[in-house]
C-alpha cells in the first residue's frame, strides 16, 4: 500500500475586503502559486484579467477535419 500526499494546489487566491460602518471599502485580490504570491490586485483590475485569461483561453482555432 502507497500512502498518498495530497500535492499542493498550483493556484491560490486569496481575498482581503476592509470595511467600515458596513461598507465595503475595497476589496484586493492576491494570487499565489506553488505558495509564492504572484500578483497583488483591486476587484476592478481582477475582472480585467479574468476577461483577458477567458478571452486567451476561448481563442483557438478550430480545425476542420475532412475539407
Amino acid at each position: 500500500m502507497t500512502d498518498y500526499t495530497p500535492q499542493p494546489a498550483t493556484f491560490r487566491v486569496d481575498k482581503y475586503q476592509a470595511y467600515e460602518d458596513d461598507k465595503v471599502l475595497f476589496e484586493q485580490y492576491t494570487i499565489l502559486m506553488y505558495g509564492s504570491e504572484k500578483l497583488c490586485c483591486t476587484r476592478p483590475e481582477m475582472e480585467q484579467l479574468s476577461e483577458l485569461i477567458q478571452t486567451a483561453l476561448n481563442d483557438r482555432k478550430e480545425t476542420n477535419h475532412g475539407r
